[in-house]
């Protein structure tokens, strides 16, 4: 009797088990074609937010010589400050990109 209950019990185990295994399966393989697509289109978002950050424009036009260099030296502290923490996120990059076209319009003018 004992053996019998031992033997339904692994059984049942050994089934539930199974249904996990699948199911683990069926979770890796969609996790995959998850990946394959975002690597698919990794270039064109790199792409895509290369042009947004070139195409950002002045804000804060500097007045006179000694505020375009202070403008450019707020353009290098701010690099600096970004890349501190071996990662860049998209709002560092954004600022980046605003600081230094201020900074470029300051010079050329």
């Amino acid at each position: 009797m004992a053996l019998q209950q031992g033997l339904t019990l692994a059984e049942g185990t050994m089934a539930q088990l199974e249904a996990l295994a699948q199911a683990a399966e069926q979770k890796a393989l969609h996790l995959q074609q998850q990946a394959q697509d975002w690597i698919s289109r990794l270039p064109a978002d790199r792409e895509n937010r290369v042009s947004t950050v070139l195409s950002i424009q002045p804000d804060n036009m500097p007045a006179d010589r000694l505020a375009a260099l202070q403008s450019a030296f707020d353009y290098v502290g701010g690099v600096r400050q970004s890349l501190a923490d071996n990662h860049l996120s998209a709002a560092e990059l954004a600022d980046i990109a605003r600081r230094g076209a201020n900074a470029s319009a300051g010079l050329k003018a």
